[in-house]
C-alpha cells in the first residue's frame, strides 16, 4: 500500500534497489500545464488501482515487511486471514491487465453513459468472473467511472470506462 500518487516512485525504488518484480497497473491521462505553456497538456501516468503495487514473489517468500519498511512511500502490505502476505492468482492479474489495456486505448470523451453514483455494476471485461460487483463512487470529467470494488480486504477504487461495466 502506498500513499497518494506515490505508486510510480515506490515501484521504481523497488525495481532498482531491491531487484524485485513490481507490477503497477497504470494509464495515461492528459493534464493541463501551467506557466508559460498555459493551455497545453502533457501526458501523465496515473494508477488504475490507486495505492496498490503488486510484487512478484513465490508463496514461500515469507514476510515482505523488510522490503516494505525500507521503501519510501510504502505504508504496508495486504494480509490474508492468517496474517501472511495476501496473494493474487494469475487469473486475478489477467483481469487487472485486461482493464489496464482497455484503459490505455483511445476513447471518445463525448460518449454518453447513463450511470449514476451509487449504482451497483459488474465488470464486462472480467471474463473469468473474478472481480466482485461494485458500486459507482464517482463520475470523472474525462468519461471514466470510479467503481468501488470490495477486494483485498477493503473497498478498492477501480477506474473504468462505461463500456467496461454494466448495471446489475
Amino acid at each position: 500500500l502506498t500513499g497518494s500518487n506515490k505508486e510510480r516512485a515506490a515501484a521504481d525504488w523497488l525495481k532498482l534497489r531491491s531487484r524485485v518484480w513490481i507490477y503497477w497497473p497504470n494509464m495515461t491521462t492528459l493534464k493541463p500545464t501551467g506557466g508559460a505553456n498555459r493551455g497545453s497538456r502533457r501526458a501523465q501516468l496515473v494508477s488504475i488501482i490507486p495505492g496498490y503495487l503488486f510484487m512478484g514473489a513465490g508463496l514461500d517468500a515469507g514476510d515482505p515487511w523488510q522490503v516494505v519498511h525500507e521503501t519510501p512511500g510504502i505504508h504496508g502490505f495486504v494480509r490474508d486471514s492468517l496474517g501472511h502476505a495476501a496473494s493474487l492468482t494469475d487469473l486475478d492479474i489477467e483481469v487487472i491487465r485486461r482493464i489496464e489495456g482497455s484503459q490505455n486505448l483511445p476513447v471518445d470523451p463525448k460518449a454518453a453513459h447513463r450511470f449514476q453514483v451509487g449504482e451497483r455494476v459488474q465488470f464486462i471485461d472480467d471474463l473469468f468472473g473474478r472481480f466482485p460487483p461494485g458500486k459507482i463512487i464517482k463520475l470523472a470529467d474525462d468519461g471514466r467511472i470510479v467503481v468501488g470494488v470490495p477486494m483485498l480486504g477493503r473497498v478498492v477504487p477501480v477506474h473504468v470506462y462505461p463500456h467496461q461495466i454494466e448495471k446489475m
